[in-house]
């Protein structure tokens, strides 16, 4: 029994890992996007195929960073995600974070190889902080950045540059512009803009030209214009509407045969071949069925695979999850109940909706998000930088379509990855780095053992790679607990945990200048209210969705519990006396177990695995010198049991009543790490009895949920209660249905 079970484990193991990790992007709805410290930061992770964005319907972890604007981690949080949970999760703003602009940034493994992590902006507002002294960017400072079309100026070859005007924050400023050549040009409200130019002779003045800048204040500036070369290839792209006029206009390059090749995030779409005519140009039809829905990148290349030019292409998406909010009224007195209604617009009984709602308070410190989820998978996952407000390109204003256009000129594509990553599943991966102690050299192709103390004994083995990485895929392990690790054989290493951490993209300041100090000082007060008044209440965590409490090597075939027997204060007494599966043998100074072989009625030849609360123990000396009074427990495996490249002749397992190596001396050649694992889900606390005025509710966010399942035509209904304060509250609902639709909506609703 003991052999097929260690096959069944191989097995699984490469059914579980063995397979490379797919197409995956995320998106993170938080309950709001400014935090005080000793507030709880909400969050739901979407875990889709980039693809067709349908929901990944299997186990993995979210690995959640939150950085400042040098770049510094300053909290890290691990999620476990999967249709055994609710992809929720939940981080607590420490006191220490000072006043300013974060970056939260999450990935699991697969989204983090295709270079998919998620970033948004979370501004911290720390009360102890004075609002004026916090860190704010010099006024009346602006940049003006040129992007042409394509990425070159050609002299003598009309182009299309766009502009973005920006100050200090990176926040866009409506500004006049007057190219070389006397073109003008004016950004929208948003700093960006976009005007045809030809560079070259037709350009008054000697010397770089220039670009001048005309601010809503009347001042000009002036910067020069990119290099414009004598030779190169200019790439435009029309929109027709259903289709892109592609044309390649070049000097000096007549007769040349090209390529252009379209790929989005989820692969190729297109590969067509160009041939320049004698004027050195040439013009394609793309029809936008032809593109993936969303952005697209389209590449100019000789054919050996140089790229030229490159531009971003978009298609609207036809894919939306339409949501349908109700309140039974729109006015509200304070601790008062409510019930909020939701269901499709459009519902199709096979499909269902994963949805999260966030109620808040909004005023001039919370405002609501200008980004959701189908604005971000369909538009920001694809492009660098930040763009403001990214919802206004999927409205229905007559703009929009220049104005995007606009947006894709000033914004560049994204350089995925392609790195093929084991998938994590239940388990999660510790990477760990092995050297040698003196040298510092790295030791690989060796094997490393990784143990978890506690009462259930869990060891893990990996053989390190050609860096002396070993990657171990632990079972979920949920809290901080300490992990012991080291060199198989016994060689002295020095081991270095390694930390994942996703990509971030850093944030602009926020702009805090409409915040008035009353406002301030009110938010200050309602935070420290709830934490004297509900601290408590908000510290019940969801059970984990997969423990297990099961050792790694099964059922043991015996189990002692030392207090069913005569207790006894030396080891060597305890083992000899009453456990007859292992005998203890003397050569001298070295002590030798064996472990009775059930099936051949005799003893095995060589030691077993010891484990002292599942840390191997290197040789039985160590243990007999153990106190037995702090063991409750041993196992034994009577049977020989295979881990990683090791035989063992059997198992005898020590657990004590701690489960943390109580008064236990390490070998030297041992590590230990003090690690954070993930992490359960809190649950939301809403009070009880709204009525009761026995303690005061300064409650701004007043519900949330991480997972709203919508079935077909059924509608739910979600109750909550206002709390004391009045004012204005937005329901946020993001969501995607089971066929990739994603889609958002909000409510606003008055509290008297």
């Amino acid at each position: 029994m003991r052999f097929i079970f260690t096959i069944i484990l191989v097995i699984s193991h490469f059914l579980c890992f063995g397979q490379k990790a797919g197409n995956e992007s995320i998106y993170i709805h938080t309950d709001k996007e400014t935090y005080f410290p000793g507030e709880i930061l909400w969050f739901k992770v979407y875990a889709v195929h980039t693809e067709d964005l349908t929901p990944v319907n299997k186990p993995s972890v979210a690995y959640i960073d939150l950085t400042d604007s040098q770049g510094t981690s300053v909290l890290q949080h691990k999620a476990e995600i999967g249709p055994a949970t609710r992809n929720g999760g939940s981080v607590f703003v420490p006191q220490r974070l000072s006043s300013g602009t974060y970056t939260l940034t999450g990935a699991t493994l697969a989204s983090e190889a295709g270079g998919r992590s998620f970033s948004k902006k979370i501004t911290v507002l720390n009360p102890f902080a004075i609002l004026d002294a916090l860190p704010a960017p010099a006024e009346n400072t602006y940049t003006l950045r040129l992007f042409p079309e394509g990425g070159t100026l050609v002299r003598g070859v009309a182009t299309r540059v766009a502009y973005k005007v920006s100050d200090a924050r990176g926040k866009g400023v409506k500004a006049s512009l007057i190219f070389p050549d006397g073109t003008r040009g004016t950004s929208n409200a948003f700093g960006i803009g976009s005007v045809r130019i030809t560079p070259g002779g037709n350009m008054p003045g000697a010397g770089t030209p220039k670009v001048k800048i005309i601010l809503p204040d009347g001042r000009e500036l002036e910067q020069p214009l990119p290099f414009v070369s004598d030779t190169g290839y200019v790439l435009n792209a029309e929109d027709q509407g259903d289709h892109y006029t592609i044309n390649v206009a070049s000097a000096g390059h007549a007769g040349e045969m090209l390529k252009l090749v379209s790929e989005s995030s989820a692969g190729k779409a297109f590969n067509y071949q160009v041939i320049l005519n004698a004027s050195g140009s040439a013009a394609h039809l793309v029809p936008k069925a032809q593109l993936p829905e969303g952005t697209s990148r389209l590449t100019l290349l000789r054919n050996d695979d140089t790229p030229l030019a490159e531009r971003i292409l978009f298609r609207t998406p036809g894919k939306i999850l339409r949501l349908n909010p109700a309140l039974n009224k729109s006015t509200f007195s304070g601790r008062e109940e409510i019930t909020l209604s939701l269901n499709q617009v459009t519902p199709d009984p096979a499909i269902t909706a994963d949805i999260s709602v966030s109620i808040k308070k909004i005023d001039d410190i919370q405002q609501p998000s200008h980004e959701n989820i189908r604005s971000y998978l369909y538009l920001r996952k694809d492009l660098s930088g930040e763009i403001e407000n990214p919802d206004y390109y999927f409205s229905d204003a007559e703009t929009v379509k220049a104005d995007l256009d606009n947006l894709l000129l000033t914004h560049g594509w994204r350089k995925f990855k392609n790195q093929p990553t084991e998938e994590e599943g239940r388990y999660h991966r510790i990477s760990i780095r092995f050297t040698e102690k003196t040298s510092g050299e790295p030791l690989a192709g060796r094997e490393a053992t990784l143990s978890v103390p506690s009462r259930i004994p869990m060891v893990y083995t990996a053989v390190t790679d050609t860096n002396g990485v070993a990657g171990f895929l632990v079972k979920n392990i949920y809290g901080t607990h300490n992990l012991v690790t080291h060199m198989t054989s016994g060689e002295p290493s020095h081991a270095e945990i390694l930390k994942f951490r996703p990509e971030a993209e850093p944030s602009s300041p926020a702009d805090i200048r409409g915040i008035s100090q009353s406002s301030y000082n009110e938010y200050a007060i309602n935070t420290q209210v709830e934490n004297i008044f509900s601290g408590k209440s908000r510290t019940t965590y969801l059970p984990p969705a997969t423990l297990d409490s099961i050792p790694f090597f099964g059922k043991a075939h015996v189990r002692y519990r030392l207090d069913d027997y005569t207790r006894f204060v030396i080891m060597e007494e305890v083992l000899r006396e009453y456990v007859k599966e292992v005998i203890v043998r003397k050569n001298r100074d070295e002590f030798r177990f064996r472990i009775l072989d059930v099936i051949r009625r005799g003893y095995f030849s060589n030691n077993p695995l010891i484990l002292l609360d599942g840390v191997p123990v290197p040789e039985p000396n160590s243990i007999l010198a153990y106190d037995p009074l702090k063991v409750e427990n041993i196992d034994i495996v009577t049977s020989r049991f295979y881990l990683g490249e090791s035989i063992y002749d059997g198992i005898v397992s020590f657990s004590t009543y701690k489960g943390v190596l109580e008064d236990y001396a390490l070998d030297p050649s041992f590590s230990v790490f003090t690690y954070e694992g993930l992490q359960p889900e809190r649950e939301f606390y809403v009070p009880e009895v709204p009525g009761a005025a026995t303690v005061p509710d300064n409650r701004t966010v007043l519900y949330w949920t991480p997972r709203l399942m919508l079935s077909g035509e059924k509608s739910r209904s979600v109750q909550f209660s206002s709390s004391d304060l009045p004012g204005e509250y937005l329901i946020d609902i993001q969501g995607i249905d089971s066929a990739g639709k994603p889609g958002s909506a909000t409510l606003r609703f008055s509290v008297k």
